[in-house]
């Protein structure tokens, strides 16, 4: 028996009824404390928790040469501990609540996230409002996050001739801009980092002026809103400017190559970021990744002898990036992953895709919506938007397509942006 899939019509009205519940606010507060502190909250009472966000200004973008991966290793501060709460007080207090902890860097943030039940949020903000300023950097707490953030570097990167690959491949493709350095930052400048070099980056960036308040759930908006003004309303601002997303820097279309294990290729292209692309090509990449990396070549045992991947990141201000990537077993070799890469970019120029390839794909797609409709998806986009400077998305809109629209989007973003000429590439062979 075939079943025939909901158009994306049809995909997308279950969609907007699922987001458009009456259990959501209609209207998001969205304001600015006199200190500078932005608070952006969104109800939905479908659930009795909570995630407060707060999200800092402040990512790799911002780090100089010499001291890449500060960002990321005041992350790991952060849960050292202040004078009314030492040590690991802050997990500690959000476990007994019933919660959890979570935070992550990236080029234009440094992000903490913490969800519980929505009937201990103020104690929550009171936690984030208590660390925002009164941080504690021991000598021991501070040797403590360094050896965290190597052993982080070394099992996500070091110990990975891949990502040791992609990381090469970003540096070059990036020279002399700051995206040219991995958010982790390098293992010379993290052994350099200084305890004086973390307290002043904390000082610096940690303001109420330099950060957003972002929380989701089964919460009373005015009553975040007057929590938010009792609680963090109190600190001084600390007068802090920054500027605008980053201008496009320049994209230099180098090519790599390493020794290692198995026959790895990746390629990465330049493409709007997220002062720059529009919900259709956010929703166009992301089609023409799943056409990419839809299938893998097997031998004749059944046994994948080339595998192919692809992936778009468009959240980074300036400059986002669409990375393909594949590996190969004997006896094939990095050549012929980039040969059959290269093929499927090209196939996808000149061939119109089946209607019903297109619907399955976008059936995916939808799946994957619905579920980035969680408090935490929902306060991360938010916040990726703050931070960056831009307003606020409601929702992307109806990019619904039939798939004549659709394969001519396909046609026009790989024409225009995955160019040979306009492509960075690192290869690994066997040695």
């Amino acid at each position: 028996m075939h079943w025939r899939l909901p158009s994306r019509r049809v995909w997308l009205g279950i969609i907007v009824s699922f987001v458009a519940l009456p259990s959501i606010a209609a209207a998001d507060p969205d304001l600015v404390l006199a200190n500078g502190l932005r608070v952006v909250v969104q109800e939905d009472h479908r659930t009795p928790d909570a995630v407060l966000q707060v999200w800092y200004r402040v990512g790799s973008l911002d780090e100089e040469n010499g001291k890449t991966g500060l960002s990321h290793l005041v992350e790991h501060l952060m849960f050292t501990g202040t004078a009314a709460l030492p040590d690991d007080s802050f997990a500690r207090e959000i476990a007994a609540a019933g919660g959890r902890v979570n935070a992550f860097t990236g080029y234009h943030y440094t992000a903490y996230s913490v969800q519980l039940p929505a009937t201990r949020i103020a104690s929550a903000l009171s936690l984030e409002a208590d660390r925002m300023r009164n941080l504690l950097i021991s000598p021991a707490q501070f040797a403590r996050a360094k050896d965290a953030v190597r052993a982080e570097r070394k099992w996500r990167i070091d110990e990975s001739i891949q990502a040791l690959a992609r990381e090469k491949l970003m540096a070059a493709a990036f020279a002399g801009t700051p995206f040219a350095h991995p958010v982790i930052g390098w293992q010379s400048d993290i052994d350099l980092i200084a305890i004086d070099d973390a307290r002043a980056w904390y000082s610096r960036w940690y303001t109420p002026d330099g950060a957003v308040l972002v929380v989701t759930g089964d919460v009373s908006s005015s009553g975040i809103v007057d929590e938010a003004r009792r609680i963090f309303g109190g600190i001084p601002a600390g007068n802090m400017a920054r500027s605008g997303a980053p201008v496009f820097p320049e994209f230099h279309t180098d090519r790599i190559s390493m020794s290692g294990q198995s026959a790895y290729v990746v390629m990465v292209y330049p493409v709007p970021g997220i002062d720059k692309a529009t919900p259709t090509l956010r929703h166009t990449m992301k089609v023409i990744a799943r056409l990419l990396d839809e299938t893998d070549r097997a031998g004749a045992d059944g046994r994948a002898v080339m595998s192919v991947h692809a992936w778009s990141d468009l959240d980074r201000p300036g400059a986002g990036i669409f990375v393909i990537d594949g590996t190969a077993e004997p006896p094939a070799v990095a050549a012929d992953v980039e040969k059959e890469i290269m093929r499927r970019v090209e196939m996808l120029k000149r061939e119109a895709i089946p209607a019903r390839r297109l619907e399955r794909i976008e059936a995916e797609l939808v799946a994957d919506e619905q579920r980035s409709q969680s408090l935490f998806a929902r306060a991360r986009r938010i916040g990726l938007e703050a931070t960056a400077g831009l307003p606020l998305r409601k929702a992307d809109g109806d990019t619904a397509r039939s798939a004549e629209e659709l394969n001519a989007a396909i046609r026009e973003a790989t024409m225009r942006y995955l160019l040979e000429n306009r492509r960075a590439v690192a290869i690994s062979d066997r040695m």
